[in-house]
């Protein structure tokens, strides 16, 4: 999949237009090799709701079908996060987007949007299990990969 530029926003849905009649199974084929699918509905016999988990997986089924449009987002793929963060290179590559907020009173926290859902499911599953109450527990070899803390390579 080419890269999709930092910052950009989008949708994982799209509505395309289909031969008459297409079934389901036929459907889910016909998009599944443009990214995963998180859910397909038929809306008429000449027209589908395709959700994709990955929002780069849109331009690419876009260009394949003659007749589409783009639905409205389905799952979430942002994350609000506390204070400090820390995303190995691996889990940065899934990032669209990061947003500073800065309190007086609660400090500084960010939004980070994801290009993929089950990558920010992911992130926002991690973050309830680090609260500041719990901070996680330093290893020896720390930091065991790089990291990015708040925009600094280690």
């Amino acid at each position: 999949m080419a890269p999709t530029p930092i910052g950009t926003v989008g949708t994982n849905t799209i509505i395309a237009a289909t031969p008459n009649g297409m079934s389901l199974s036929e459907a889910k084929h016909l998009f599944k090799k443009f990214g995963d699918i998180s859910n397909l509905d038929i809306l008429s016999k000449k027209a589908v709701s395709v959700s994709f988990f990955d929002i780069r997986s849109v331009p690419l089924a876009r260009k394949a079908v003659v007749k589409s449009k783009l639905g409205l987002q389905r799952g979430d793929r942002t994350v609000h996060m506390h204070g400090e963060i820390c995303l190995s290179p691996d889990e940065l590559s899934g990032v669209s987007n990061l947003i500073p907020h800065f309190d007086d009173k609660m400090g500084t926290s960010y939004t980070v949007e994801f290009f993929d859902t089950r990558d920010a499911h992911s992130a926002r599953l991690a973050q309830e299990k680090v609260t500041p109450e719990a901070p996680q527990k330093v290893q020896d070899n720390f930091p065991p990969e790089p990291v990015l803390w708040l925009g600094l390579a280690y």
